[in-house]
């Protein structure tokens, strides 16, 4: 429903999961007032209403679905990094399955995170037997260290061009936008 309502918005004003929505400008402070008043006046022509101690107005940092999202960019929100980066080490198959689960929901954030966790998901097979060795140790501390380091993707630049990069080897396989703004690839 909410897609709906506010559809021609979404992407370029507004995202909607749900029933939330993250109202989002590319200016100052007059464009977003516009901006949210023409989300707003959708709502309330929907007959939809808010609930003001949920809303947040005028935030230069939020956390939505497990991300923080800025100005920068978007990256793990740090109470999740610091779930990933405390998660024990793992003694039975249910809890590698937790912490590939964990981990993998932040894995466009880590380049090659396919084959660096490839020991661990190699445990999640039914046939083949549970042994936690030095190659899953190294997978588990390699996945917690990169998050740590709070990668930002930054957001699109669409006047600028943008490159394709590939990778795949015998245990993995990605692709990732790649554009130059600046900072480097």
């Amino acid at each position: 429903m909410m897609n709906g309502v506010l559809r021609g918005l979404t992407w370029l004003t507004c995202l909607v999961y749900l029933d939330d929505i993250v109202v989002y400008t590319k200016g100052g402070v007059e464009r977003h007032i516009l901006e949210l008043a023409t989300v707003l006046e959708r709502l309330s022509a929907a007959g939809l209403t808010l609930k003001l101690k949920k809303c947040v107005f005028a935030a230069k940092v939020m956390e939505y679905l497990g991300h923080e999202l800025s100005s920068n960019g978007v990256r793990p929100a740090a109470w999740l990094v610091t779930a990933v980066s405390e998660f024990p080490r793992s003694t039975y198959p249910i809890e590698v399955k937790r912490f590939v689960h964990l981990a993998g929901y932040y894995r466009k954030f880590i380049e090659t995170f396919g084959s660096i966790m490839q020991p661990m998901t190699r445990l999640l097979k039914q046939d083949d037997e549970w042994e936690w060795t030095e190659a899953q140790e190294f997978a588990f501390e390699r996945v917690k260290a990169a998050l740590t380091t709070m990668p930002l993707l930054v957001y699109p630049d669409f006047t600028l061009p943008f490159c394709l990069v590939t990778d795949a080897s015998k245990v993995g396989l990605g692709a990732c936008l790649m554009q130059d703004q600046g900072r480097g690839w």
